[in-house]
């Protein structure tokens, strides 16, 4: 009997939700993955790895060549790449205009304004000059970022308008031409504490309608705006559940989103739930999470839908709290020198696996964005439980770093609030 060769499914590689190993895993027994590497920053520090998968050149020829069934992307900075290669190649994902409105923040903003779902104050910002108006515009305190990005890279909370001026001068000269900045208006969150003012929700779409797979809890954000850790399930009420899925359904339906696994920050506020931003692409860390937590395999779930194969999934809620927890590296110049009571941290009760992001001698190049240093991930019977345990990792660590002012040695909850000096 003749066996049946895989689909190729081609995956536009780079640094993202899914790593080399997860998409390997994703793909076993659905699909030959043909890895499309970018040439990337990223991806030359994994050319060894990807050399030995085979892994060809993301053009058209590459692509054609590869005799592809489908293609996708687990990375936020190569999805209006994907979207090129499979608009040639006549293949499924998200379309042009949807890819637009994904990763540029002022589109998708302008968008979910023009059709009713979300209006925030938003001024785009070309050159310093144009600084003084986006103020007016847009009103203080406000929220400066880029227009396109992920990470939270060059995010920061403006209270002053000289601070804002500085900062914008600052970011323009060090980017590469063409940038754009985009001043929003900040949204006051409720006072959530010990927990995040933010959540996410996880969705899967096809032929247009969301299953959202889990409503996610965030731990606070480090200051000014890095993510420190999530959970399953959110510590909300049905009706705000409701109200958060809801809002996530109408902004997916507005952007255009037909077929894909989405990612969708809201903040939590006192008029309700309001939209940070849509990713049309899996969140960071979100399939480790769902897998431990008995959920669905939510890298395998885009595969498959790239394939135009139809996944049976539901909303999930576990018994028990799943969290994990980020320490993020510092927003300063230096290098990690070593990392101390990891040990310690395995051995908690509540810790199920502790993964180092960084190794000693990796350089900090001081940006403001999230790259974390490692992840924790555990689980609780309650949230106030996770919280204690959260507190209690946070003390067990020490991170010891080289820097202009001297060796300087923090705990988990040190490492949060070290700031810029």
């Amino acid at each position: 009997m003749a066996v049946t060769a895989e689909p190729r499914l081609g995956v536009v590689f780079d640094e993202g939700a899914a790593t080399i190993q997860d998409v390997v895993a994703a793909t076993r027994g659905l699909a030959e993955p043909v890895f499309l590497a970018p040439d990337t920053p990223f991806n030359r520090t994994m050319a060894p790895m990807l050399g030995a998968l085979g892994a060809v050149d993301a053009d058209i020829r590459s692509a054609r060549a590869a005799g592809l069934a489908g293609v996708l992307t687990y990375s936020e900075t190569q999805l209006t790449l994907t979207c090129r290669l499979a608009t040639e190649l006549g293949l499924p994902f998200h379309r042009p205009r949807t890819v637009e409105q994904l990763t540029s923040k002022l589109a998708q903003r302008r968008s979910l304004a023009a059709a009713g779902v979300e209006t925030v104050r938003v001024a785009r910002i070309d050159r310093v000059g144009d600084w003084p108006a986006a103020v007016a515009q847009v009103g203080l305190p406000l929220v400066l970022k880029p227009c396109r990005g992920q990470s939270s890279a060059h995010t920061h909370l403006i209270e002053d308008t000289r601070a804002g001026e500085r900062l914008v001068r600052l970011i323009l000269a060090e980017s590469p031409p063409g940038t754009v900045l985009l001043a929003e208006e900040f949204l006051a969150g409720l006072d959530c504490a010990p927990l995040g003012d933010y959540v996410s929700v996880e969705s899967v779409v096809q032929d247009g309608h969301p299953v959202h797979i889990a409503v996610t809890g965030k731990l606070p954000l480090a200051r000014p705006f890095r993510e420190t850790g999530q959970f399953w399930p959110a510590a909300l009420t049905k009706s705000n559940q409701d109200a958060v899925r809801a809002r996530t359904s109408a902004a997916i339906r507005a952007l255009g989103v037909r077929d894909g696994v989405t990612h969708t920050e809201l903040k939590l506020t006192a008029g309700g739930p309001r939209l940070i931003e849509v990713n049309g692409r899996l969140g960071g860390n979100i399939n480790e999470l769902s897998l431990r937590a008995g959920g669905p395999d939510l890298a395998r779930a885009a595969a498959s839908i790239a394939l135009s194969r139809p996944v049976v999934v539901a909303p999930h809620t576990p018994d028990r709290v799943h969290f994990q927890l980020t320490h993020p590296a510092p927003d300063r110049v230096g290098e990690l020198v070593r990392v101390t009571g990891v040990e310690r941290v395995r051995a908690h009760p509540a810790v199920r696996r502790y993964v180092p992001r960084m190794r000693p001698g990796d350089r900090l190049t001081g940006a403001v964005a999230t790259r974390n240093v490692d992840l924790i991930c555990g689980d609780a019977a309650t949230v106030p439980e996770m919280v204690t345990a959260v507190a209690e990792l946070a003390a067990l660590s020490g991170y010891v770093f080289d820097t202009p002012d001297g060796r300087v040695t923090l705990t988990g909850a040190q490492l949060a609030q070290w700031l810029p000096g």
